[in-house]
């Protein structure tokens, strides 16, 4: 998520059901119109805020002609999502209510029904976090794009008196736009400081190239779910993102007995990875990598309860 929300686990939320609807709704949606010519988004994925907003997209051509981009497209663009070439980040800002693409009146009716039709789906996932404590949004009405990750922290952040620095941290793009369009929900801050901060920095590089709901990328093909934190090292270069996750144990292993033995070693790995877009997918590289032939000499470390096994001649 574009909120920092630290190292902190939190459980499943009973939202999740309506969460998956709300998301299904939207990629049939975009599928809908993109088929008609009404969604021309100028980030891959593609963003929702103009669905929900005026239910179709223009963003593209606004951005080729300068007018600017939303700001969901504008947290795409600095995680280097952007889809137009020839631009770069910063973008100018041109609010969603402002990126209609233009259609015959007739089709009206069916557009405000199914903007409707997401938003209450969505004020019913609002509803349900805020009464599990962990949707604090900082705009009125609470931004969409945070409820469909399950929390929003941003309202607290904000409104810390001794947070110095409120607002710089970063928040969604959704809250960014909503402050800029003066629904802001605190006083005495200026717009003008609220920035956009990445969004979910972390799945850029590590979360699997599906849905979002289905957890991190962790050793090998496996998965964690996305209640627990993977916490990285993150920089953005041009259209790459890079990460780099590791650990490192120091070990004093002192075992008494005719068949213990002391040792000092490291065990430790490493997990570089980069990522970017390509064509209508994402190019991901990753490596788990160790320098455990230098912290552990010999090959081996002692374990006293461990035996029958062979390696170079040796029985451990």
């Amino acid at each position: 998520m574009a909120h920092e929300h630290g190292a902190k686990t939190l459980k499943p939320t009973k939202a999740q059901a309506n969460i998956d609807a709300a998301r299904k709704k939207l990629d049939a949606r975009k599928k809908k119109l993109s088929a008609d010519g009404k969604y021309k988004c100028c980030v891959k994925p593609g963003c929702t805020l103009c669905i929900r907003t005026n239910g179709s997209c223009n963003y593209a051509a606004n951005v080729r002609a300068g007018r600017g981009a939303c700001g969901e497209c504008q947290e795409g663009w600095l995680a280097g999502h952007g889809a137009v070439k020839g631009y770069k980040n910063p973008l100018a800002f041109l609010a969603s209510e402002n990126q209609k693409v233009a259609g015959p009146s007739g089709d009206l009716p069916e557009i405000q029904a199914n903007v409707d039709l997401l938003n209450g789906v969505l004020n019913q996932v609002k509803r349900t976090l805020v009464a599990e404590k962990r949707y604090s949004c900082c705009i009125r009405g609470g931004c969409g794009e945070c409820a469909m990750e399950g929390s929003c922290p941003c309202a607290s952040d904000l409104a810390a008196p001794a947070k110095k620095n409120a607002g710089k941290s970063g928040v969604c793009g959704e809250c960014m736009e909503g402050w800029q369009s003066g629904k802001g929900a605190f006083p005495g801050i200026d717009p003008a400081e609220i920035t956009v901060a990445p969004a979910e920095a972390e799945q850029m590089v590590m979360g699997p190239g599906g849905g979002r709901e289905s957890g991190w990328y962790s050793s090998g093909t496996s998965q964690e779910p996305r209640s627990a934190p993977m916490n990285m090292l993150q920089k953005s270069l041009g259209n790459w993102t890079f990460g780099l996750h590791g650990v490192a144990f120091g070990i004093y292993s002192a075992q008494s007995g005719p068949r213990g033995r002391d040792k000092i070693f490291s065990t430790n790995w490493f997990m570089p990875t980069a990522s970017r877009r390509l064509g209508r997918g994402t190019l991901t590289i990753r490596s788990m990598l160790s320098l455990e032939p230098a912290t552990i000499t010999g090959r081996y470390y002692p374990e006293l309860f461990q035996e029958g096994r062979l390696r170079s001649a040796f029985r451990f």
